[in-house]
Order: C-alpha cells, then structure tokens, then sequence
C-alpha cells in the first residue's frame, strides 16, 4: 500500500495540473469546473474517491446556485468526504471557505503557502496564497476518504 506522503503528493499534482482550467458552474470535467467539481475531479483522477455523476446523492450536491446553500454543501461534503479540524488541514486537503460571510467555497492544499481552486471572479481554477486574512476564513476541512483510510491504517 501506498505511503500517506505519496498520496498526499499525487493529489498535490493533480490539482496542479488543473491550474488555468477555466471555471464553469456545475461542471465536472476535464476542460471546465467549478470549486466542488474540482475538488471531485482531483479526487477522482487521483482514486482517493468514487464518482458515479448517475448516483442521486451527486446530483443533490450538485443542485445549486451560484451562491451555494451552505447546508447542502455541509450535507454533501459530509457523505462523500471525512471531516477532520480546519488545524489539520495538510497537503490534498479540502479546505471549506467562508465567502461573504458563508462557507460556500472549496480549495485544495496544496503547498504550506498556498492552495488550488475555481474561482469564478478569475474564470479558471488558480493557485491561491496563504494570508492571515485568507486562514480565517476556513471553516473547516476535509479528506479525502481513499487518504483517510490509509492514515488510519
């Protein structure tokens, strides 16, 4: 079985490899994301997740607005990822972001300095730095449910 540092890092890449995507809401695709479809497209071409876009649970997540409803994203994040304390969040993370004042916003870490993600004001998926100001704004954080079984061994 793979080592956690090498599963962390070969989500790191492919995020990376996302970089420039352009940003298009409720997409899941190679060529066109939103923040959730990024987090889920990483995840997957990574094989740290299922994705079945057929299965009813996906298509709930996916049934937003721009302004996403910040108990379905919960709801959504809860039964495809594993929650664990915004302090911990490490490399391949999934960082929750307040946006205005809600958390309603998905990123990826990938550096200690920065993390990934679609940011409709930019149109594509980029990477973004670490600020005090930027921190404070994680609610919370998630892994990927591939890592977290292999971090509990």
């Amino acid at each position: 079985m793979k080592q956690v540092q090498t599963l962390r890092q070969e989500i790191v890449e492919e995020a990376l490899r996302w970089k420039d995507t352009p940003y298009v809401h409720q997409r899941r695709q190679v060529g066109a994301v939103d923040c959730i479809g990024l987090v889920i497209c990483v995840g997957h071409a990574a094989g740290m997740m299922t994705w079945d876009e057929g299965d009813p649970r996906w298509q709930e997540f996916k049934n937003y607005s721009y302004i996403a409803d910040f108990e379905a994203m919960r709801k959504g994040l809860e039964i495809f990822m594993h929650r664990i304390d915004r302090k911990e969040a490490d490399l391949g993370d999934v960082i929750w972001i307040r946006d205005q004042g809600v958390a309603r916003h998905l990123g990826i870490v990938v550096s200690e300095r920065s993390y990934m993600h679609a940011y409709r004001w930019a149109n594509k998926v980029l990477e973004h730095p670490f600020t005090p100001k930027s921190r404070k704004y994680i609610r919370s954080a998630f892994r990927y449910p591939l890592l977290q079984e292999v971090i509990d061994g």
